[in-house]
């Protein structure tokens, strides 16, 4: 049985793939850019070609997969209705295109928490995936089952997966905190069961973290950055250039998580009180944000022991992955 594990991001489209008795499936990682071919920007260094995957979506050609600052005239969606979206349809059949296949038997994908619980959008985006898609003209890939599961459920079974102790965290109150682009999702997971009442997603996300680390490079250098300039940075080598030399992001990222990340937890822990069981044994920190938010989650959710997902960006897929195994 073919598994695909499927993370479409706002800002990165996570993948891991292959037979469900692979020892080592096959994980990527990809920017979650993605535009019509004329709206992408000639690379002068690199012969005009920025990379991605080159697919159709109702019969034009889109490319999939690339930096967001590689793309000028498409406007990029930030809503709830992204899945329904030409660029998630795109960076769709860019994960099918990845796994060179002809037909996948099983794909797990996620959804915000807020989504996830709203049965008929869930299940708009099954029908979205099953089925044939014509991924590149005259190339069609067959999805048989579709699962889609809160997204932070991921990063909780993959940590189960490959943590040191997975029998004292099955037992346990976990709260799962997945800081992504658009949304943060958190999710609290008693004893194995999902807590509906404690799980809950909020707007405060990585793009505002990261238009106010933009201002605050501004403030100090005198230098405007728009937001797929600093996701760029934050995503590589976490340095921008301002007039003429290179300054070092990390330190603004982290200034700008003081402010938005203890506005999240506050919100996470104000959630957790209207459950029957408050508080958590662990919180386990996943997504690209992980580690910004690691400061807050030990300030605010005192006593619980605040962990981070061994490979906190492709988590979910990974755990997507698993979760397709059964």
């Amino acid at each position: 049985m073919f598994i695909l594990g499927m993370d479409i991001g706002y800002s990165n489209l996570k993948l891991v793939w292959g037979d469900s008795n692979a020892k080592k499936p096959a994980m990527a990682v990809y920017p979650s850019g993605a535009a019509p071919t004329d709206c992408i920007s000639t690379s002068i260094t690199s012969g005009g070609d920025h990379g991605g995957f080159k697919v159709s979506v109702n019969g034009e050609e889109y490319v999939a997969g690339i930096e967001q600052s590689s793309i000028d005239g498409w406007e990029r969606v930030l809503s709830k209705e992204y899945p329904f979206s030409i660029d998630y349809k795109a960076l769709f059949h860019a994960s099918l295109m990845a796994t060179k296949r002809e037909k996948i038997d099983t794909l797990v994908t996620g959804l915000p928490v807020e989504q996830c619980a709203d049965k008929a959008y869930k299940e708009r985006v099954e029908k979205l995936l099953q089925g044939r898609h014509e991924i590149s003209p005259g190339r069609f890939v067959v999805v048989h089952k579709v699962f889609v599961i809160p997204q932070p459920v991921g990063a909780y079974i993959d940590y189960l997966m490959t943590c040191e102790n997975p029998a004292i965290v099955s037992a346990s109150r976990v709260l799962v905190i997945d800081p992504g682009f658009f949304s943060v999702d958190w999710c609290a997971i008693d004893k194995g069961n999902f807590d509906k009442a404690s799980s809950n997603s909020s707007q405060e996300a990585m793009s505002v973290l990261l238009e106010e680390a933009g201002k605050l490079v501004t403030l100090d250098h005198g230098r405007p950055f728009d937001l797929a300039s600093i996701e760029d940075a934050a995503r590589g080598d976490m340095q921008v250039p301002v007039f003429g030399k290179m300054v070092n992001l990390a330190p603004y990222l982290t200034l700008a998580a003081t402010n938005v990340a203890e506005t999240v937890m506050r919100k996470v822990r104000q959630n957790l009180r209207r459950s029957k069981v408050q508080g958590a044994d662990f919180t386990l920190l996943a997504g690209g944000g992980a580690d910004l938010y690691k400061q807050s989650a030990s300030t605010i959710m005192e006593g619980s022991q605040v962990v981070t997902a061994y490979d906190p960006v492709i988590t979910n897929a990974k755990g997507f992955f698993e979760y397709g195994r059964g």
